[in-house]
């Protein structure tokens, strides 16, 4: 058996995914979806958002897997953000053009956010 003493002294760093395992958006996605598109006219409820963005994460993984963000062009990019957007909201029942989408993004990146820990992470 191997004792503690030399297991830590093999480790040489420990990785941690961030999102939905230490810490979450603040505020959150859904609040930041409802503002964005309140500021288009469109209503969105915190819980077709939340569907919305489990197919865009899925869309988001697929898509970055074929090809990174930082490797497709400015148009490129434009056109995956887009794409993300109108599946969030598609999950929460609202259609909306591909520009219209790509707008709502845009102005959801101009919106003030940050990260906050779940409360049941102990401190380091």
């Amino acid at each position: 058996m191997i004792s503690t003493e030399v297991i830590t002294a093999l480790i040489k760093a420990v990785f941690f995914d961030f999102y939905n395992t230490l810490g979450k958006f603040h505020p959150p996605r859904e609040e930041l979806q409802t503002q964005a598109c309140g500021q288009f006219g469109i209503d969105v409820t915190p819980q077709g958002i939340t569907i919305g963005y489990s197919a865009a994460d899925a869309f988001m993984a697929k898509e970055v897997a074929i090809l990174p963000l930082k490797e497709r062009g400015r148009q490129g990019v434009k056109d995956f953000f887009a794409e993300y957007e109108r599946l969030v909201l598609d999950g929460a029942g609202v259609k909306v053009s591909m520009d219209l989408a790509l707008r709502i993004s845009e102005t959801l990146r101009q919106l003030s956010y940050g990260y906050a820990l779940y409360d049941d992470v102990l401190p380091t």
